[in-house]
């Protein structure tokens, strides 16, 4: 512990190197003392709850200058910070371990705050003005909550593992990076507001989701961007997919259709339509609810070309069944009264199907109806699968 003494009256200046702090360590209107790398705490060990709070707390040194916070220190509980003005980096260095938890409320930081790397059970900021970077790129943090912030500078996040990951009112100024990010956590299936949500967010410089996985779904409804961002690579399992609303898709698929993509826009044009699907659940709207339904069913929205292939083959096997059984004596088995009714309308419908003059030339005689009624959807499993292999290859 070092004092200093002015002989002016004022409080004695405090710094501290290589402390064990036992008990909570509130830090309110302490004027610092610059202490080994020229910060007030260097490599002291918190073994509870540390709070740098009011006015004062920027720690000027006698010259006026602002000095940092920390350097080269263990934190064994949370770290909170509230109503203040940080002139000065919070860490000067990365701690030698970082806090559980970093609480941010009603502050300005002037300096950037860099923390990467780390393992945190949960970061929150709520009124923040932040006026230089933040990095917690490559760090693990349980929980990060964002409100009623302002970040005009870049916030970098890339490659950091968050478990959940939730943005309210807040406006991001420069660049956003969560590259290579993995949110969520996909044994919380039952939880939906376990999705990365993005709600009343502004984004005026660029953001990327390049390379990032989604466990548990994205929430982009009600964002405002001035730029596209971007979301090549970008990953969503089945789950991520089942929460994630069929706006925040079509916003994927434009950004990547107008980046030339159109391979990943088409696989986020079907995400989307099942999002649509699941939309439209319990609704009145039963025609499209009916056509989006066998669109599911024959190609997954053209996501797969081996489905209708599949029912290709199906509907051959049903044909030839179909062929094998109008050469049956059916005479035998069935009352004469029913077989005269079923002579009948088969004959009704056959002529009613060689009215169809253009198909005429392939039908089988006898079956003129089920040769129709099998063409056509022959026909429209064939276009599917068209529609499927160019859906892989290009729009």
């Amino acid at each position: 512990l070092a004092l200093e003494y002015h002989g002016d009256g004022r409080d004695p200046c405090c710094g501290f190197e290589a402390c064990v702090f036992d008990t909570d360590w509130v830090v309110t209107d302490l004027p610092a003392l610059a202490v080994g790398e020229g910060v007030m705490h260097q490599g002291c060990t918190f073994h509870e709850h540390v709070v740098i709070r009011g006015e004062l707390s920027h720690f000027h040194y006698i010259s006026g200058d602002a000095l940092p916070a920390f350097a080269d220190c263990h934190f064994l509980q949370e770290l909170e910070v509230s109503d203040t003005r940080l002139q000065a980096p919070l860490f000067l260095t990365p701690p030698q371990q970082a806090p559980k938890a970093l609480r941010l409320a009603d502050i300005t930081l002037e300096s950037p705050l860099v923390l990467q790397g780390a393992v945190l059970t949960c970061v929150e900021g709520r009124n923040v003005t932040c006026l230089a970077p933040l990095s917690l790129a490559d760090s693990r943090i349980g929980e990060f909550c964002l409100e009623e912030c302002s970040f005009k500078d870049d916030v970098d996040l890339g490659g950091a593992w968050l478990g959940s990951l939730a943005i309210r009112r807040t406006g991001f100024h420069g660049r956003l990076s969560l590259q290579r990010c993995v949110v969520g956590q996909e044994e919380n299936r039952s939880s939906e507001s376990r999705a990365a949500v993005f709600r009343d967010v502004t984004m005026n410089g660029f953001v990327s989701f390049q390379g990032t996985a989604l466990k548990t779904g994205l929430e982009l409804d009600s964002t405002h961007r001035q730029l596209r961002p971007n979301f090549v690579e970008c990953d969503f399992t089945k789950l991520a997919e089942r929460h994630t609303s069929r706006e925040t898709f079509r916003l994927i698929k434009d950004a990547l259709d107008a980046e030339g993509n159109v391979v990943a826009a088409n696989r986020f044009y079907a995400k989307e339509m099942r999002a649509y699907r699941r939309q439209l659940k319990g609704s009145h709207d039963y025609a499209e609810r009916i056509l989006l339904f066998w669109n599911a069913v024959l190609n997954d929205f053209g996501d797969s070309y081996c489905r209708p292939l599949g029912w290709i083959a199906c509907l051959a096997v049903l044909f030839s069944l179909v062929r094998r059984l109008a050469t049956i004596a059916w005479n035998d088995y069935l009352p004469a009264g029913a077989m005269t009714a079923l002579a009948g309308g088969l004959q009704i419908l056959n002529h009613v199907a060689v009215s169809v003059t253009p198909l005429r030339s392939w039908m089988v005689p006898g079956l003129e109806f089920f040769s129709l009624l099998f063409g056509v959807m022959f026909s429209i499993l064939l276009w599917l699968t068209i529609v499927a292999i160019r859906r892989h290859i290009r729009r």
